[in-house]
């Protein structure tokens, strides 16, 4: 019997330990590629988000790291990395931000896991292409159900029907990054 027990738990052990070295080797020959992989899809939300431009730079604002793009030479705008509470995780962000960063420029989603068919719509063009030319001299805001030909006021997307939270969320997370860094960027600390 005891020897039973000692022999179960030495085949335990070794089947255990032999389990961690293969996590471990799995790991370190995934990392490098996980991160060329994140480091992709920055590259590309930054370009997504700064149509136009031909290079960046990062630099550190207000503690957050941020990415100057630059057309020609000549500062184009800000890509703005953002993340918060939606309804279901966290919603990651990019913005872009002109030079002057009063207007956005683009905007991309990077992470979400709203509701699908819901939610989810944060993700998709007919409510990313608000954020285009979206004056943010002031706070961003949503509007609910809003009719049909009447106009939005400066700073105004239309909320996602059914999706209010989501809706509300990203305009909250927009708000909350360029609170921290807007003073840096207009005082030109950064260009």
């Amino acid at each position: 019997m005891m020897k039973t027990i000692i022999r179960l738990v030495i085949v335990l052990g070794l089947t255990s330990m032999v389990a961690a070295a293969a996590l471990a080797e799995v790991y370190t020959y995934t990392q490098p590629r996980i991160a060329r992989h994140r480091q992709e899809a920055l590259e590309r939300a930054i370009f997504t988000v700064l149509p136009g431009v031909t290079s960046y730079r990062d630099t550190a604002v207000a503690g957050r790291t941020i990415y100057a793009g630059y057309r020609d030479g000549a500062l184009a705008g800000y890509a703005v990395p953002a993340a918060g509470g939606g309804f279901q995780g966290t919603i990651g962000l990019m913005c872009g931000l002109s030079a002057h960063a009063d207007t956005m420029v683009g905007l991309t989603v990077l992470e979400s896991v709203e509701t699908p068919g819901l939610g989810d719509k944060i993700t998709k063009g007919p409510f990313i292409r608000q954020f285009a030319g979206l004056n943010v001299a002031g706070d961003a805001s949503y509007v609910k159900n809003r009719r049909p030909n009447t106009p939005l006021a400066p700073g105004q997307i239309d909320a996602i029907t059914g999706a209010t939270i989501s809706s509300a969320a990203v305009t909250r997370i927009i708000n909350g990054v360029l609170a921290d860094i807007r003073p840096a960027l207009t005082a030109e600390e950064v260009r």
